[in-house]
């Protein structure tokens, strides 16, 4: 009784091929690690080595307090430092590049033969698509939620207004 409830239910085509890419992707280790690893690299070795806020400031008269000239700061780059200014950029590569890629999944399955597989289901062929997309998707979450907690972890700093309800903001723009 339960697979034939499963079976007419459209999400479970949906729900199959998601798991099947997720499983692809957390079955090979390497992958996750790297993936995981690089954008951490680049924050901790970049972020922290390239601060141009030290050439901006340099630049400013003498005379000005440091609380004039973070505000300056903020006004320019919307962050006192460059390392925060990093960190949310790198948020945004981490999902950019995930997604981007992620659509090569297609093209190794239609090589490999297990597109036409596919499509010979009663799966509709935008279920296909969404999965890959979902996917896709859970993937760069799960990588920015472990980047936004390592840049916290290297020294980012959040504004006053910074709340755990803005992680699901962030998240929101993420998933967009």
């Amino acid at each position: 009784m339960k697979g034939e409830e499963l079976s007419g239910n459209p999400l479970h085509g949906l729900w199959a091929l998601t798991n099947r890419e997720l499983k692809k992707w957390y079955k090979e280790p390497f992958i996750l690690l790297i993936s995981i690893i690089q954008p951490i690299i680049w924050m901790a070795l970049f972020g922290k080595a390239m601060n141009i806020s030290a050439v901006f400031t340099r630049n400013l008269p003498q005379g000005l307090p440091p609380e004039l000239s973070e505000q300056i700061m903020k006004q320019t780059f919307g962050t006192s430092d460059y390392f925060s200014f990093m960190a949310v950029g790198m948020l945004s590569f981490v999902t950019l590049f995930t997604t981007m890629f992620s659509g090569m999944s297609i093209v190794w399955d239609r090589r490999l033969g297990f597109l036409n597989k596919v499509l010979s289901t009663p799966v509709a062929r935008s279920t296909i698509i969404f999965s890959k997309i979902l996917s896709a998707t859970v993937r760069s979450l799960i990588q920015a939620s472990i980047v936004l907690v390592f840049a916290f972890l290297l020294g980012m700093k959040a504004g006053p207004s910074f709340t755990p309800i803005s992680i699901l903001g962030i998240y929101a723009i993420l998933f967009m």
